[in-house]
């Protein structure tokens, strides 16, 4: 399997609604969505990692912090790397521009494969 992230943008009753597809590993996925007050919205979750048909991960991610401008197109990408998986579960945007997150770090995996 191969997850990618799918944003859209606009209203359900508009076929005009911005869509843009980001793929920026093998796996990504993203738990929480936040707008700042200048349109630019954030992404909060993980990215780089490997799961299977049985929905089980088998391979350690990254946690993902992703900016997107109001038409979508990618702003920044952060990724926070550890020894083992990581994932950002929720984050909130501070008024001084810095970012509180909070998430797993050295997390498990659901199950291990065979090298």
């Amino acid at each position: 399997m191969e997850c990618d992230l799918f944003l859209v943008r606009g209203r359900l009753d508009d076929s005009r609604a911005l869509a843009q597809t980001i793929d920026l590993s093998r796996d990504d996925f993203v738990w929480k969505m936040q707008q700042a007050a200048d349109g630019t919205v954030y992404f909060g979750g993980m990215t780089d990692f490997v799961h299977v048909d049985t929905n089980s991960q088998v391979e350690d991610g990254k946690g993902l912090l992703l900016a997107a401008a109001p038409d979508l197109a990618t702003q920044v990408a952060t990724t926070l790397p550890g020894p083992r998986d990581v994932q950002v579960r929720s984050f909130r945007l501070l008024r001084d521009g810095r970012v509180a997150v909070a998430g797993e770090r050295n997390g498990p995996l659901t199950h291990t494969t065979l090298r």
